[in-house]
């Protein structure tokens, strides 16, 4: 199921709270909502996506933020995304564009020169496999069933949609693990890996909006509160994400500029962990 790369994981994200007997005002339980959005979102064509995300670094006595917007228009069949990124870190800001083609790849601007730069396959194999995994999503997200704090759907008639929130204390950092890693391999797999063996996540929240008439989700707001620790130092980080989404099949001639097809270098896998 290639048709719900982003959407469809803020939604399915928490299809798992079935068990959970939450209802809107109009008596739709929380699974009833969230399906019937999963639904409209995979029979969309195309969908943008506007994001915001601030991470709060803290070690010892230092600490970092960054900040980072992006703007991203997605074609479903055949899978095309573009997206303009602009970040700040520390005070050193930087944008680039990049785009991912189910047929051509992965392309990425670099920052500083202006180069566009084509990753390996490896990146369009994990990129597909990651749309793939949309199939089972409770099975994806069976990681947070023992850590429910609160679930529960309120009815927003102001604005006709209704609002989906979910509270936890932690995650199976072994069971996220394994299932990332079903669909990475190689270098990349690897540094996933050790990533989240360093990690822990202490609690998130989940606020998603989904429109009453069409069901298609319309904005989304994420917050983690984490730790990560490498053995010599352990940094805490807290993670807020806001998402838009609209632009509902408005787009259907979107594709890889024929220029940067044309001009990107090709960089292998062992170069860019090499980078990192």
């Amino acid at each position: 199921m290639k048709k719900a790369v982003l959407a469809s994981c803020v939604t399915g994200a928490v299809l798992f709270t079935a068990a959970c007997g939450a209802e809107s005002d109009d008596g739709l339980t929380v699974e009833e909502i969230l399906t019937q959005s999963e639904e409209a979102m995979e029979e969309l064509s195309s969908y943008s996506m506007d994001m915001e995300m601030l991470q709060e670094m803290s070690m010892d006595d230092d600490t970092m933020d960054i900040n980072m917007t992006s703007e991203a228009q997605v074609l479903m069949d055949p899978l095309v995304l573009y997206q303009h990124a602009s970040m700040d870190m520390m005070g050193m800001p930087f944008s680039y564009d990049s785009y991912f083609s189910e047929e051509h790849g992965f392309f990425m601007e670099d920052p500083m020169s202006g180069e566009w730069l084509k990753l390996p396959d490896e990146f369009t194999d994990e990129m597909m496999a990651m749309a793939d995994i949309q199939t089972s999503p409770e099975d994806q997200f069976d990681i947070f069933r023992e850590n429910l704090e609160e679930v529960d759907v309120e009815t927003d008639e102001e604005e006709d949609r209704y609002i989906v929130t979910i509270k936890g204390d932690g995650v199976d950092n072994e069971a996220m693990k394994e299932q990332l890693m079903g669909f990475m391999d190689g270098d990349m797999g690897q540094l996933m890996g050790d990533a989240l063996d360093s990690m822990e996540i202490h609690s998130y929240e989940y606020e998603i909006f989904i429109d009453r008439d069409t069901f298609y989700t319309t904005e989304a707001n994420v917050f983690m509160d984490m730790t990560m620790d490498d053995g010599v130092n352990e940094t805490a980080m807290k993670q807020t994400t806001h998402m838009l989404f609209g632009g509902f099949n408005e787009y259907d001639d979107l594709e890889v500029p024929a220029n940067v097809i044309e001009n990107a270098e090709e960089i292998s896998e062992s170069d860019m962990m090499g980078g990192l």
